[in-house]
């Protein structure tokens, strides 16, 4: 054996494209429902998701969506939550309960051969929960200490005005939770929120797993079953962003020895033929370790442990949004060196050995959509949740293979403009 140091790196060898997300095959239940499935999976387990239309933004406060979906666990009609838990941990299976922006999704994980005994509870978990008073006491007065610690925090206190300021002040994904807010929730608005959207004909359900026509039947079954019960023509509430003023907010943490910044700039629908190359532009920006604000203002200039862009898409609008935490004294100073290097996007775009990293961890990210058939549903579950037009997975692909210094350019020159930035500062900054 040559224990011997390599003399030479090995070979990088690029990603080739990947021809494209696999496709579900979509079976339209009586009740009204939709089953998406994907077959591509030799192992013995199902992944099981239902999508209801009705999430944070639908809700009278997103307290309610976030508590609606940790009590499905607590009991259903036909299952209290001990016998629920009981079911699932005896057969190995899990669920889980997450509210988005206009949907709530929940999923199953079980083993083929447990199907059975899992799938009822699941199904009367989230068509029938009960939503017990005592269970709900302790799962709000744990929600509200959150929220309460929470707003001593700088990050939480700076996103959140960010939100406001990006979004709209009225915008209902911009709503904000009290304490106090949280503790009045009561059992009725958790039941009067899921039976206004839920009904088997607002369901999408998605399926993977080693899948058999048996299971498919009995999936079929179940939710065929269900009684309707909230209104099958009920609407999300999508609204476009309607950003207030730019410009500088402070927030005063007298305490603080860091300084959270935020820095915002509206930006487009993902159905805008930009979004993508915008999306490409964001990440060069600050999107990866090698990002130009990681390599210039943590490596050099050393004044944050960690910054980053994001641009935050989905169905309703979306936003360029800048993060970092550092001392008091280099708030103004972080502030110039971002802005100076949103302006160098434009004047000296990524090119060469730049380009070709950042497109390789790109479409290295990208790729992981195929990792496994879970992940694939997923990536399927997100043209929902996010609002992504067809054939999105492939066009992003493609643009990255195809992305030029040229392209990043016009990017950062169309939609880095200092003129649109919405600074929010929290902390306590000399």
């Amino acid at each position: 054996m040559n224990n011997a140091p390599r003399e030479n790196p090995p070979k990088i060898n690029d990603l080739s494209l990947s021809g494209g997300l696999p496709e579900l095959r979509t079976q339209q239940l009586d009740c009204g429902a939709r089953l998406h499935i994907y077959d591509g999976c030799d192992a013995p387990v199902v992944y099981l998701s239902a999508l209801v239309p009705g999430g944070i933004a639908e809700a009278p406060q997103p307290a309610v969506a976030a508590l609606m979906g940790n009590m499905m666990r607590e009991g259903s009609q036909n299952y209290p939550g001990e016998k629920l838990a009981e079911i699932l941990d005896f057969n190995g299976a899990w669920i889980k309960s997450d509210p988005y922006s206009h949907h709530m999704k929940y999923s199953l994980y079980a083993l083929s051969s447990t199907l059975d005994s899992v799938l009822p509870p699941f199904v009367d978990m989230i068509s029938r929960p009960t939503f017990p008073a005592d269970k709900l006491e302790s799962r709000r007065r744990s929600l509200a200490k959150r929220i309460e610690v929470s707003q001593t925090d700088v990050s939480y206190s700076s996103r959140c005005l960010s939100d406001k300021l990006s979004m709209g002040n009225d915008h209902p994904l911009a709503k904000q939770d009290t304490p106090e807010r949280i503790l009045a929730i009561t059992t009725d608005d958790l039941r009067r929120f899921h039976d206004r959207f839920f009904t088997p004909s607002n369901i999408d359900l998605y399926l993977c797993g080693n899948i058999s026509d048996d299971i498919v039947r009995k999936i079929i079954s179940s939710f065929n079953a269900i009684q309707p019960s909230g209104k099958a023509n009920a609407t999300v509430d999508i609204r476009r962003y309607r950003p207030e003023a730019s410009g500088r907010r402070d927030i005063l943490h007298a305490d603080a020895l860091q300084s959270a910044v935020q820095i915002s700039l509206p930006a487009i629908p993902r159905t805008d033929p930009d979004y993508i190359p915008l999306h490409l532009t964001v990440m060069a920006l600050g999107g990866y370790f090698g990002s130009r604000l990681m390599l210039n203002i943590r490596e050099e200039k050393g004044l944050t442990y960690g910054i980053g862009a994001s641009l935050m898409g989905n169905t309703d609008d979306a936003n360029i949004l800048i993060s970092a935490q550092t001392d008091n004294r280099n708030v103004d100073r972080l502030i110039e060196e971002t802005i100076a290097e949103m302006r160098q996007m434009s004047e000296n775009p990524p090119s060469g050995e730049e380009l070709l990293r950042m497109k390789r961890y790109a479409l290295s990210a990208h790729s992981g959509a195929l990792d496994s058939p879970v992940s694939i549903v997923d990536y399927h579950i997100n043209y929902l949740l996010s609002g992504l037009p067809s054939g999105y997975y492939s066009a992003r692909e493609q643009a990255i293979a195809d992305l030029t210094p040229e392209t990043l350019s016009r990017m950062a020159a169309k939609y880095f403009r200092p003129d649109q930035i919405r600074t929010v500062v929290a902390g306590n900054p000399a």
